[in-house]
């Protein structure tokens, strides 16, 4: 009987297999923790990558103004290929961005980063990169690339659109710089209705691809060039300021009430079928101050909302709760700034622009003078003054900005700006002014409606103006004054109703015998009632604003006593005074401020019984009443010459009375003969897709057979494409 073995161990074979299952399992771990580690570091590296990439895009979404000529401040125009972007805190009028292009060190990792910009435009309601006017929007990539812990070469790229709008701009500071995608959303706008709000069409002129010269005007108030237009495709850039609202604060203890004006202005684009958008909104206040002066220099801010150092400073007067309080502001910083950007030159007109009184050579220690009252020769080093400030809303603050600067004052009857005709004209009229001021300094003159009514007792005026701020000579450089009707859109200029800023009377046509009443309505009985038995209802700034609630009170409503009318001319006067105490109505604050704009309508009387004169005339306003048709065959309008309108006279047959004179005809008259000689001064000129310039001239004379001759009549030439010889020029009588 064989003996029985039992194995003890493992047998040599069992621990080879053994070994060699566990060496591949050790061996497939290691590789596996390998790649875990350098996925882990590719992730990381990637997270920071799109954290450095996020940041420099919420960067680039808080530029804070469209456009802005201080390099200090960061604006949508900047943002291009690895340019824009918030600036260092060194107030230096250099930019040197906080968040550059180039490297960045996180965790060992070197990242370098770097980002592009493609703008877009409109094209109709379609966007397009194609240049077309302003830029809409840019398409904004951020790239960062690194390499990676084991040599590996990585990028990561971010994406997002920025509008032209910005976001900080509308906000506190609690709400710059927030989060979001960066596009704001399109805010439609209602244009406001004629007569209190006149929108006035631009055209953009340095930030536009297309060519303005040679351009012409619709009648919708487009400029087009090439068949394309300046204000983008089939679009018209307006803008428009709604009508003031005054409001008071009444004050006690001898502190001076405070008038408070406040209005907005907006910018809009209105496209062919389509709401219209809003571009740009500013807002304003206006109000007079009683301050007390120090004779300290002090911190403010500057028209911008930085903080810097005044030259002085100013408190309010009175108890706490007797100004308003944007008083504290008014009173601290209408003075000249000695840091930051915009400190005051007056003797550099390029610097002239940084000064809060760019228009008043008055100064004294680097501020502008401050006087007690209107009639002050002396400026005050200390002690209580007269004040009164222009505030706009920047970057959602109330600052005080440059004074207002009235070029242009015009009074009619309200009613003739329901006329379309009649507002084509003073839109016309608006943009010649405004033009000729900031290109040449040409004082504005009177318009008058191509269809003017007459006033009558009861007759509703009204006064409009014009205001157009400081520009610096680099800010005109490669601006267009010339476009018929339009106003380069960088212009900062506002026209807006203010019959209710103005003062209203009424004098003899010669200015004799005034009749001013603040009572509403004005009474015809008076010391100056038994001369001109006219009157104009002129209650105060203050009295409108008290009744503002209660609609109770009117003013410029012209009032006559119709059974003892008077035997001569009477004249419709508004005033107003040149800067900001002529937008209060308040006192003026310097003897700089006291000379005021008048501007008056006529209104005809004759015989015993105050009968209408019978007159003919030819429009005052010559240069927006000759007009040249937009196109003659293929050519294009290029300019118009009227310099010397002046030569052009009027003669009537029959004529009234023993002179050659077309005015008081003595009754109604039927087939006068009008004829305009001297006519051939009017040229159209032309050029042609060669660049050919042809030049229409109108002959000369012009006669026109008025049938009948009732009323006043005011003639107007106009060029037209029609005719035998081919040009021909029209005498209009309405």
């Amino acid at each position: 009987m064989k003996p029985i073995y039992h194995q003890k161990g493992v047998g040599l074979i069992e621990v080879l297999v053994a070994a060699i299952v566990f060496a591949v399992g050790i061996s497939a771990l290691v590789r596996l923790q390998g790649n875990f580690f350098k996925n882990s570091s590719a992730a990381n590296g990637r997270s920071i990558a799109m954290s450095i990439a996020e940041e420099k895009m919420e960067d680039l979404r808080g530029f804070q103004i469209t456009d802005a000529s201080d390099a200090d401040i960061f604006d949508f125009t900047s943002i291009a290929a690895n340019t824009g972007g918030r600036c260092d805190a060194t107030d230096d009028d250099a930019c040197a961005l906080a968040l550059p292009s180039g490297n960045v060190t996180r965790d060992n990792l070197t990242f370098t980063r770097s980002w592009t910009s493609t703008p877009y435009y409109y094209n109709g309601t379609t966007l397009t990169a194609t240049p077309n006017g302003n830029i809409i929007q840019k398409q904004v990539t951020v790239n960062v690339a690194w390499t990676d812990t084991d040599g590996t070469a990585q990028t990561a790229s971010l994406s997002s659109v920025i509008n032209s709008t910005s976001s900080a701009a509308a906000t506190g500071a609690i709400g710059n710089n927030v989060g979001g995608s960066g596009e704001k959303p399109k805010v439609f706008y209602t244009p406001q209705a004629a007569p209190d709000v006149i929108a006035q069409p631009r055209i953009a002129t340095t930030s536009s691809s297309t060519s303005t010269t040679g351009s012409t005007t619709t009648s919708g108030g487009t400029t087009t060039s090439g068949g394309t237009s300046s204000s983008g495709g089939n679009c018209t850039i307006y803008t428009e300021t709604d009508k003031p609202d005054p409001t008071i604060d009444a004050n006690s203890g001898g502190v001076a009430d405070n008038n408070l004006i406040s209005f907005s202005t907006t910018t809009y684009k209105q496209c062919t079928g389509s709401t219209p958008v809003e571009l740009k909104k500013e807002e304003f206040f206006t109000l007079n101050c009683s301050c007390e002066l120090s004779s300290n220099s002090g911190t403010g801010y500057d028209q911008g909302h930085n903080s810097v150092t005044k030259a002085k400073t100013g408190t309010k007067t009175g108890q706490s709760n007797q100004q308003n309080a944007l008083c504290d502001t008014c009173c601290r910083d209408h003075h000249e700034n000695t840091t930051g950007d915009n400190v005051c030159d007056y003797s550099s007109e390029e610097n002239r622009k940084k000064c809060y009184t760019p228009f008043r050579n008055d100064f004294t220690d680097n501020d502008h003078n401050h006087y007690a009252s209107s009639s002050a020769t002396s400026a005050v080093t200390s002690g209580t003054y007269l004040e009164s400030c222009r505030l706009k809303r920047v970057n959602g603050y109330w600052t005080v900005v440059n004074d207002w600067n009235l070029v242009g004052l015009n009074a009619f009857v309200r009613s003739d700006l329901t006329n379309s005709a009649n507002v084509a004209s003073y839109q016309n009229y608006v943009a010649s002014t405004v033009n000729a001021y900031v290109s040449s300094g040409t004082t504005a003159t009177a318009w008058t409606a191509p269809t003017p009514t007459t006033p009558a007792n009861g007759t509703q005026m009204m006064a409009r103006g014009i205001f157009v701020d400081y520009m610096a000579p680099s800010e005109k450089t490669g601006l267009s004054f010339n476009q018929t009707g339009l106003v380069p859109q960088e212009v900062p200029f506002y026209e807006y109703h203010v019959s209710s800023l103005a003062d209203w009377k009424t004098t003899k046509s010669d200015g004799t015998s005034p009749n001013t009443s603040t009572a509403s309505p004005c009474p015809l009985t008076g010391n100056n009632a038994s001369a001109n038995k006219t009157c104009v209802d002129s209650p105060t700034v203050a009295q409108v604003a008290n009744a503002n609630q209660n609609q109770t009170i009117t003013k410029a409503v012209f009032r006559m006593d119709s059974t003892n009318a008077p035997t001569s001319n009477i004249k419709i006067v508004a005033e107003m005074k040149q800067s900001n105490s002529g937008v209060t109505g308040t006192a003026a604050i310097n003897a700089l401020d006291t000379p005021v704009k008048s501007a008056s309508v006529t209104v005809p009387f004759s015989g015993t019984g105050g009968g209408t004169t019978y007159s003919i005339s030819l429009a005052s306003s010559a240069i927006n009443n000759f007009s040249c048709p937009d196109k003659w065959g293929n050519d294009t309008y290029k300019t118009q010459y009227t310099s010397t309108w002046s030569g052009i006279s009027l003669s009537c047959s029959p004529s009234s009375g023993n002179t050659s004179s077309c005015l008081n005809f003595s009754s109604s008259q039927s087939n006068v003969t009008v004829t305009a000689s001297n006519t051939n001064n009017l040229q159209c000129v032309y050029v042609d897709n060669k660049n050919v310039t042809s030049t229409y001239t109108c002959p000369s004379p012009i006669s026109l057979t008025v049938p009948s001759l009732s009323g006043t009549k005011t003639c107007t030439i106009a060029m037209s494409k029609s005719g035998n010889p081919p040009v021909s020029c029209a005498l209009v009588c309405q």
